[in-house]
Order: C-alpha cells, then sequence, then structure tokens
C-alpha cells in the first residue's frame, strides 16, 4: 500500500488539476495552457531523469560500498557463502 502511495496521489492531483483548469476556461485555452505546461516542465523533468540515471550507473558499485546496505544484509541473512545475504547482493 505505501510504495503505491507515491503513484496515485500525484495521478490523482494531475487529474483533479487538469480537470478544474478544463472547468474554469474555454477547453481550446485549457489546451494552449496544458500544452505550454507539459513543453516547460517535461524537458527539465527528462534531463534530470535520465543523468540521474546516468551517474548511478556509473557509480552504483562505489555507492554501494559506502552505503551501509550491503553490511545489514549480511547481519540479518548471515556472511556464509550460498547464503540470502549474497543473493540479496548479487543484484547490486
Amino acid at each position: 500500500m505505501g510504495s503505491s502511495v507515491g503513484v496515485v496521489l500525484p495521478l490523482i492531483m494531475g487529474v483533479v488539476g487538469i480537470s478544474s483548469l478544463f472547468h474554469r476556461s474555454l477547453p481550446v485555452e485549457a489546451l494552449i495552457d496544458l500544452i505550454g505546461i507539459v513543453s516547460v516542465l517535461y524537458p527539465s523533468y527528462v534531463f534530470f531523469a535520465v543523468s540521474h540515471h546516468e551517474f548511478l550507473k556509473r557509480r552504483s558499485a562505489l555507492l554501494l560500498e559506502k552505503l551501509p546496505a550491503k553490511k545489514r544484509l549480511r547481519q540479518r541473512y548471515g556472511s556464509a557463502r550460498g547464503s540470502y545475504a549474497d543473493a540479496a547482493l548479487g543484484s547490486f
């Protein structure tokens, strides 16, 4: 439930915002405003999403070494070969 809230709430608020935009003005004006909003906000979102993905792809090993995730997984599941920790860490 908690993981889907971050997806559902922005979608609901977006639908509410777009519907109120269409109710307050003429459909043609609302569509022009909506196109303007998307053309201003979407390219910057795509730029930051792609650059963040590339950053994580290049530096994932270094970041995982600095983060305490491996230590916690090994403490929780043990450090023997073939353990759950090795399986979980294999995806990193």
